[in-house]
Order: C-alpha cells, then sequence, then structure tokens
C-alpha cells in the first residue's frame, strides 16, 4: 500500500478533533477523558455528518444474503479462519465495526500474544479489571519498549489498589524509546473489512478510519487526574515532585516520540502536562526544566491553542454527503459521492499526515487549497 494506514486514521476522524477542547484560555487542564470523548467530533470537518447510522446499514441493515454486505462479512471471517494471524484481524476490525465484544475476546483467543490486539482488550470495559490488568501486563512483555504499553499497565496497577507499583511502572517508562498505537495495522484490517463488504478502495479507507478507536488514548487519562492527583498529597515534597515529573513526562512521547501525532494525542499529552502543575505556585520553579511553574502553563496554553486554531480551520477534506447517502447508503450513492472526491489530493494528504503529523498535515492541505492561515502566534516574537 502506498501509505501507511495510521495516517488515513488521521485525517478521516478528523481524527477527533478534539479540537473544542482547550480552545478557551478558561478551559481546566484536568477535564476528564470522558468529557473529551463526548467533545470529540470524529469526522464533521470531512464530511459535514457524524457517523450515525451510515456504517452500520453497510453491515447490517441487508437482509443476510450472502450477496449482502454482512452476508460478505460472514463468509470473509470464514474464509480467514485456517489463518489465526489473519482471523484474528477479521475479528478485530468486525468488533471494531459492529461493537459485537465477542469478536473481540475472539481476535485474542486466536493471536494471544499480538501487541495490538491485547492494546485494545487493555482500554475496553468490556473486560473485567482484572482481565485488563493481565491484559496489560502481557502488552508490556510482548512490546517491552512501548511506553504506551507500561503507562497502560500503570493505569491498571492503580486500579487494582497497587499504586506503588504504578509509581515504580512510569519510572521504568523513563528508559523506554518507543510510543506505539499500533493504528497501522488496525486501519488495514478495517480497510480489508470494508473491502471484503463490497466497498470500493477510497470508501473502505474513509469508512475504516473513522471506526478507528481512539480509547488507548483516552483511556490513560484518569490515571494522572483520578488517581496519582489525589495520592500527591500524601507524598513527601520530593517524591511528589518525581511523580508530577513522571506524569508530565508523557506529553513529550505523545507529541513527540509518537511517530505521526493525532490531534487528539498531541492534546492529551498537554491536558495531562498542565494537570502536573495543578496546585502549584506560579512563582516557584516546576519540573519543566529552566521553567517556573507560570511559564510552563503559558507554553502549554500557548501550544494547545495554536492547535486547535489549525484543527478548527474551515478545512473539507469530503463534499457535503449526498442526502440519499444519509438515508439509505445504495451503492449508486456511494459511487455518485465518490465521484465528487479528488483522489489524488487525498491520497498525497495522507501521504504528508504519515510523514509529519496530523498538524503539519492540516497546514499543507490548507497551503494547497488555498486557504488563507495566519501566522502562529509566537511567529513575530
Amino acid at each position: 500500500m502506498k501509505f501507511s494506514i495510521t495516517y488515513l486514521s488521521i485525517a478521516l476522524v478528523g481524527i477527533l478533533a478534539l479540537t473544542w477542547w482547550f480552545t478557551e484560555q478558561g478551559d481546566s487542564d484536568s477535564e476528564s477523558a470522558e468529557r473529551l470523548s463526548n467533545q470529540a467530533r470524529s469526522a464533521q470537518r470531512l464530511h459535514g455528518t457524524e457517523r450515525s447510522e451510515r456504517d452500520r446499514r453497510l453491515t447490517s441493515s441487508s437482509n443476510g444474503s450472502d450477496k449482502s454486505a454482512v452476508g460478505k462479512l460472514a463468509q470473509w471471517l470464514r474464509d480467514n479462519e485456517g489463518d489465526p494471524r489473519a482471523y484474528a484481524q477479521a475479528l478485530l476490525a468486525v468488533y471494531m465495526i459492529k461493537g459485537d465484544s465477542d469478536m473481540l475476546r475472539k481476535a485474542i483467543a486466536a493471536d494471544p500474544n499480538n501487541p495490538q490486539l491485547l492494546l485494545h482488550g487493555s482500554c475496553q470495559s468490556v473486560f473485567s479489571d482484572a482481565e485488563r490488568l493481565e491484559l496489560s501486563k502481557r502488552l508490556l512483555t510482548k512490546d517491552p519498549n512501548n511506553t504506551m504499553a507500561a503507562y497502560l499497565y500503570a493505569h491498571e496497577l492503580a486500579r487494582s489498589g497497587d499504586m506503588q507499583g504504578s509509581i515504580d511502572m512510569m519510572r521504568n517508562s523513563q528508559q523506554l524509546s518507543e510510543f506505539k498505537l499500533y493504528r497501522e495495522q488496525t486501519f488495514e484490517a478495517l480497510e480489508n473489512a470494508y473491502k471484503a463488504a463490497g466497498c470500493s478502495p477510497l470508501i473502505a479507507k474513509i469508512l475504516g478510519a473513522q471506526d478507528l478507536s481512539t480509547s488507548p488514548i483516552l483511556s490513560i487519562h484518569p490515571l494522572f487526574t483520578k488517581h496519582y492527583d489525589p495520592h500527591l498529597e500524601t507524598l513527601p515534597p520530593e517524591d511528589a515532585l518525581e511523580l508530577r515529573s513522571l506524569s508530565a513526562s508523557v506529553e513529550h512521547n505523545m507529541r513527540h516520540v509518537n511517530k505521526s501525532p493525532l490531534v487528539i494525542d498531541e492534546l492529551m499529552g498537554i491536558a495531562i502536562a498542565s494537570n502536573s502543575l495543578k496546585g502549584l505556585d506560579d512563582n516557584t520553579p516546576s519540573h519543566f526544566q529552566g521553567m517556573t511553574v507560570a511559564e510552563a502553563k503559558a507554553v502549554l496554553l500557548r501550544d494547545k491553542k495554536e492547535i486547535a486554531k489549525i484543527s478548527q480551520l474551515p478545512i473539507k477534506i469530503f463534499p457535503e454527503p449526498l442526502p440519499e447517502l444519509l438515508e439509505a447508503p445504495s451503492p449508486e450513492a456511494l459511487t455518485r459521492w465518490e465521484a465528487q472526491l479528488d483522489s489524488e489530493l487525498i491520497e498525497q494528504f495522507f501521504d504528508y499526515i504519515m510523514q509529519n503529523g496530523e498538524v503539519k498535515a492540516l497546514l499543507w492541505y490548507a497551503e494547497q487549497t488555498g486557504l488563507t492561515i495566519e501566522p502562529p502566534e509566537d511567529a513575530a516574537q
């Protein structure tokens, strides 16, 4: 494939431009992950509507015959049963499309040591607390250099009551050098599923990207707000400062170690770093090197407002959907809608995301389409 699936996710999920979050200076830096998730609007910028019934009808509104989309998906699953890895990927895709938690369990059972599947299991509420603890531990064992795996395990340790084990895991994460969410592999599975259901390659990419989960990013936020914040009050000053510093380090990994961060990745990283400054005197030195607390807050606020501003550019990667596409996604309606797309520009956009991340890709796309962009606030300083 010409471009990495990871970045189809970004563009199409738009991604979750958690862009409304942090656009105003008065917003709290410690908003819950639940609120962030509720404020996310996955594809409005891209095709003018929320996903609603459109994708589900592609896979669940037919009569179940072998010629229907749901029949084709069922056949695709059967065709992959002989290859455990391929079967697990197919099950994962169907789980993400239809929300059938049994599919995710079957996927992990079919390929129990696949870190991509373990990551999804580690952050899904369909699994019990004990199961998520075991899955996150196994994830770190299978991908020991992945900081995201360490964060998920630290979260589950804290949820289980092992606060010291959680903090020790955060200490260990400082020695790791990667940040992986396996979006590329997951998108590939989703794209293959939609193709198997009868969608064209481009439509399969569009629909597949919308189905990508942001649960891993959202799920670790409570580690720092719900679990670590109250614990800070019980620690000696030196230990409390260390825990704040460990929490703040997540921002660097999400935004800079992350190969090509989405908007949601960057804003979540900023949220966690900002939360680490909560309750400190603005005039005192911070755990950000060479900065007072006030200076560190100002830098994070500047970054989040700039990201939000770029994310809210009036960009539409796709045209408004046809009315009949919303009401009944017939093949004819999809074909007419697809004919309106500038497929070459969209592919270039995906490539740019793959190489540079979502924010830079949005700036590039705006430039390509003649959209005037104001310089960053600090550009003239």
